[in-house]
C-alpha cells in the first residue's frame, strides 16, 4: 500500500469511528460489494432511520426483510430513541411490518404492536409490490427484545421476522447479522 492509500485508509477508518457516525449493513449478499444502506443514524437527534424492504432478492421464498429472515437481522437502538421506518415491498405477495413482543414459536398472526405507531398501516392486508413506500415513526420506550414481523397471516411463522432490541446501555443504533 502506498502512502496516499494508507492516509486515505486511516482517514476513512477515523471517520467511521467518529462519534455520531452511522453503523450500516447491507444485504446478506453484499459482503464484497457496497450494498443498500438499511440504517442511518442521527445521534444528536437520537434518531434511527431504518429501511425495511420486504422480499429483498427473493431470499426465504420472498418472506424476508432486507434479505434476512428467521431473526437473523438484529436492529439495536438505545432506550428513548425515535425510530423512523420506511417500508416497501419488492415481492409479488403483499407484506407489512410490525414491531411486536418477542415470542417463539412465532404465532400465525393477530399481532399487537409493542410500541405506539410501530406498525405499517393495514398490517394484515399489507402492501403490494410497487406500492409507494410507507413511513412510520415510533419511540423505543421499553427495554427488551422484540420482533419485526410481517403481519400478513402465515408470513411471520414462515420466517418473515427479524430481531429488534431496545438497550439501556447502547450508545447508538446498530444493525448486525446474527448467525444461524
Amino acid at each position: 500500500m502506498n502512502g496516499h492509500s494508507m492516509r486515505l485508509s486511516i482517514i476513512l477508518c477515523a471517520a467511521l469511528l467518529a462519534p455520531g457516525s452511522a453503523v450500516l449493513l447491507g444485504s446478506p449478499q453484499s459482503a464484497r460489494a457496497a450494498g443498500p444502506v438499511w440504517l442511518s443514524i442521527m445521534a444528536k437527534a437520537r434518531l434511527a432511520r431504518l429501511t425495511l424492504v420486504a422480499g429483498w432478492q427473493g431470499n426465504n421464498g420472498g418472506l424476508n426483510f432486507n434479505g434476512y429472515a428467521n431473526g437473523r437481522m438484529v436492529v439495536t437502538v438505545p432506550l428513548g430513541w425515535k425510530v423512523q421506518v420506511t417500508f416497501s415491498n419488492q415481492n409479488p405477495a403483499p407484506h407489512s411490518a410490525e414491531f411486536i413482543a418477542y415470542r417463539l414459536p412465532v404465532p400465525e398472526g393477530g399481532f399487537t404492536p409493542a410500541f405506539k405507531n410501530a406498525s405499517s398501516p393495514n398490517p394484515v392486508e399489507g402492501i403490494d409490490q410497487g406500492h409507494r413506500p410507507q413511513t412510520v415513526t415510533f419511540v423505543a420506550t421499553k427495554i427488551g427484545r422484540y420482533m419485526i414481523v410481517c403481519g400478513v397471516p402465515g408470513h411471520a411463522n414462515g420466517g418473515m421476522w427479524d430481531t429488534f432490541v431496545v438497550s439501556k446501555t447502547a450508545r447508538t443504533a446498530a444493525l448486525t447479522s446474527a448467525k444461524g
